[in-house]
């Protein structure tokens, strides 16, 4: 019996009353809500089948939208042709800025995640603004070199020309031939005129 006047009948009572409430609120649940019906539960398997199959749609759709992004800063080739296509167009960044790439240094070829990553060392010489102005020149979205490093000292004497070894890196796809890009070149090559931008 539920009693609240007495005051060792309090605790019980509570317990029970709630316990009436929970029965209750129970009973209610179960006749308002409707039983999941077999074509209730098809329909939320095909709604769900219809998410994942457009989520599917969208990541491919993502993915080859970035393979297209990622190509178009990727060169084509092997190692000599691509390193001979980034000369060209290095002398003539530099050639429009007005600084001289002394020395051309390719390093070792790295496979990076399906493509690879070819380093270049360059020696670049010219007044400390025209040498920036290079820099910024391979920064801008039409470059596909990527800038990763930069040392720059005074020429000395009474000269304004700064002497910069410029660390830069280019990507090819990771199709080229395996002996090509393994290749080392140690020797710095000096850089001709006349070359095309």
């Amino acid at each position: 019996m539920i009693n609240f006047k007495d005051r060792q009948d309090v605790g019980p009572s509570a317990v029970i009353a709630a316990s009436l409430l929970l029965l209750l609120a129970t009973l209610v649940y179960m006749v308002v809500v409707p039983k999941p019906t077999s074509a209730g539960l098809a329909s939320g398997r095909a709604r769900s089948l219809k998410k994942l199959r457009m989520d599917t749609a969208n990541a491919q759709a993502s993915g080859e939208s970035s393979r297209a992004r990622t190509a178009e800063r990727l060169y084509e080739g092997d190692e000599e042709n691509v390193t001979a296509r980034v000369l060209a167009g290095l002398n003539g960044r530099a050639q429009r800025v007005n600084v001289q790439i002394a020395a051309f240094r390719p390093q070792k070829a790295q496979p990076i995640a399906g493509v690879v990553e070819l380093p270049l060392t360059l020696t670049v010489t010219g007044p400390y603004p025209r040498l920036l102005a290079f820099l910024k020149t391979l920064q801008t979205a039409d470059s596909k070199v990527v800038l990763r490093s930069v040392q720059a000292a005074a020429a000395g004497g009474a000269t304004n020309a700064v002497t910069a070894t410029v660390g830069v890196s280019v990507f090819c796809a990771d199709s080229a031939p395996a002996a090509a890009l393994g290749t080392t070149h140690a020797s710095a090559r000096p850089v001709g005129g006349g070359n095309r931008g």
